[in-house]
């Protein structure tokens, strides 16, 4: 783990290309041990990052979080809004007022009309889903999956046997990132039990 006095073993200062684009967070920021925690779920998944460097990356969310802490900063509050920016994510839900998220109309073009003339009404669906949090959706989803989706499975008999014991193994991991407030856990969750049709 890096600091100002003592930079890491993988400092971004010393290991940057000449004009290399770089962005720093500090720790009294709330968002900043939650992003590099973030990052470092991500760079696993994706791979090619030593087991070294994902460990201090680990070790730095923690000393962040702590500084933040200290610093007076809501760590709950950041949770919060991580919460809602990648729910939207999930979702591929437009808000135009936020940069960053496609509005599905490109400036000058007028909005295309849906058959039936249900655009309004869809559109302000989307709104209220955008306004929803993770913490709501990813519960619904699995009382979804457990109510709907599992039974179908459980009624095809052996068939379906396998089927059934990895939506349960997903409903409990699902039960656990919560309990924990495992924002990564929770994202990929929600989205797998989301894909999850009867």
């Amino acid at each position: 783990m890096g600091t100002k006095n003592k930079p890491g073993d993988f400092d971004c200062y010393a290991n940057a290309h000449p004009d290399e684009p770089m962005f720093v967070l500090l720790g009294r920021d709330p968002l900043a041990g939650l992003l590099v925690r973030l990052w470092a779920e991500a760079r696993s998944a994706l791979g090619g990052t030593s087991e070294e460097k994902l460990a201090e990356a680990y070790r730095c969310a923690d000393a962040m979080g702590v500084w933040a802490t200290d610093c007076g900063k809501s760590l709950a509050a950041a949770r919060a809004a991580l919460h809602l920016v990648m729910l939207a994510r999930t979702e591929d839900r437009a808000r135009p007022s936020s940069p960053g998220f496609a509005s599905g109309v490109e400036s000058g073009e007028e909005p295309r009309e849906e058959p039936g003339g249900e655009r309004g009404e869809e559109r302000g669906e989307e709104r209220e889903e955008v306004q929803d949090t993770l913490g709501d959706a990813l519960p619904r989803e699995m009382a979804r999956v457990r109510d709907d989706i599992l039974p179908a499975y459980v009624g095809i008999g052996a068939n379906g046997a396998f089927g059934a014991i990895m939506i349960r193994i997903k409903l409990d991991a699902a039960a656990k990132a919560l309990a924990e407030g495992d924002i990564v856990a929770m994202v990929r969750l929600y989205q797998e039990l989301k894909d999850l049709k009867g």
